[in-house]
């Protein structure tokens, strides 16, 4: 009944160079935080992209969206989160100052429960030597990829000194390799901070409608993801939500994590953050605005009742499914059990039965245990859920 969490030895590391016939040009990329990727049952999982969390200016707290979406995120527990960067501020920071923030962000990330992947962006490098060597000294590498459920995972820098805006030299090189010898992945997923189509004024050309410093860069890049192919490309680094398509290939601005938004609601303009669902060979995309999920204990919940109820509200205008909703129980023993139900009522009044299970509890140590329940959460939809210790 007890589970405990797998961690990864080397979680403090983000990118690793691992060993085989492309060891020059392979890097396997790794979580900021200390949880393995678990394949799926079947070929059917989620994932979330986020970006661009960081404070509104130097030595500012974070922003109170980023701690809703990691909570949201604890809840919906999806396979893994892919973050498009800028999870720190940065700029004018002192070598001490630096260290914090991104402990800071990596307490939070932690909190998810799940795997979380990071494309560096301006503000963890701005163009600056030491923070540069300090994101190599913590990472490692900037940029790599990875595996999961026969999809094919991309990372990349578009921040390094010097480059910035551009993928050059031995990346590029490094890109088309991975490309070639991934071509036979299901899907590929690619994400990275800056734009290759930006919305609004772009930070070198303000004349070409673009982020990236060179035109011919961004059409050699879309020609290698158009060749593979690359299903998705995301992005961050302009505060809103965007997405448009090239030859098939959707690009995704999903920037919408607590930085200052640059834009109005009607244009993108709203906090936000992406849920992928990957089913076979179909992809669909759910974009969700924080705090329209929420989660009241109103009975129990503190390790000594035997019986815990909770009011989950989804007033979100999609279907979505909690995999992590915790209550806190007593302990049973192993022959006891856990149970659930849940029940909302439609708008005549009437109570229909959700399909609830029990995931898993994990032993506080205290007498008590924090029991794992999975719950289908219709659209504009409030549920009760009780779970029920039994010996």
């Amino acid at each position: 009944m007890f589970k405990s969490r797998t961690v990864i030895p080397s979680a403090i590391l983000w990118l690793v160079v691992v060993g085989s016939a492309l060891a020059s040009t392979t890097r396997l990329i790794q979580s900021l935080t200390p949880f393995q990727l678990v394949e799926p049952s079947g070929d059917s999982y989620e994932f979330i992209v986020q970006g661009d969390n960081r404070p509104t200016g130097p030595g500012k707290p974070l922003p109170r969206t980023i701690y809703q979406v990691i909570e949201e995120i604890r809840l919906l527990q999806p396979a893994f989160v892919l973050s498009v960067g800028d999870i720190v501020y940065g700029y004018g920071d002192s070598r001490q100052r630096l260290l914090n923030e991104l402990d800071l962000f990596q307490s939070l990330a932690e909190r998810t429960g799940v795997p979380f992947f990071n494309a560096p962006g301006n503000h963890e490098i701005h163009q600056n030597p030491v923070a540069f060597e300090i994101l190599q000294a913590r990472y490692k590498e900037l940029y790599g990829s990875f595996d999961y459920a026969g999809s094919h995972f991309v990372v990349l820098n578009t921040d390094e000194i010097g480059r910035e805006g551009r993928i050059e030299g031995e990346q590029l090189g490094w890109l088309q390799a991975d490309l070639e010898a991934n071509k036979t992945a299901r899907h590929i997923f690619c994400m990275m901070h800056r734009p290759m189509f930006a919305v609004l004024n772009p930070d070198f050309d303000p004349k070409k409608k673009q982020s990236f410093a060179s035109r011919a860069n961004r059409d050699e890049l879309h020609e290698l993801f158009r060749k593979y192919p690359v299903r998705i490309v995301f992005s961050g680094h302009e505060h809103l939500y965007h997405q448009e398509t090239h030859d098939g290939i959707r690009y995704i601005t999903t920037a919408g994590s607590g930085a200052p938004l640059y834009a109005q609601p009607q244009d993108g303009g709203f906090s936000h953050y992406v849920l992928v669902r990957v089913n076979g060979d179909k992809v669909s995309l759910q974009v969700i605005e924080p705090f329209h999920l929420e989660v009241t204990y109103i009975a129990g919940n503190d390790g000594f009742e035997p019986a815990a109820s909770a009011r989950v509200s989804n007033s979100t205008d999609a279907f979505v499914r909690a995999q992590n909703l915790v209550f806190r129980l007593p302990r049973v023993s192993e022959k006891g059990s856990y149970q659930v139900s849940a029940v909302l009522k439609n708008r005549a009044g009437e109570p229909i039965d959700l399909h609830a299970i029990v995931r898993g509890a994990t032993d506080n140590g205290d007498g008590s245990a924090n029991v794992s329940v999975a719950l289908d959460m219709p659209a504009s939809s409030t549920t009760y859920v009780t779970v029920e210790a039994h010996e």
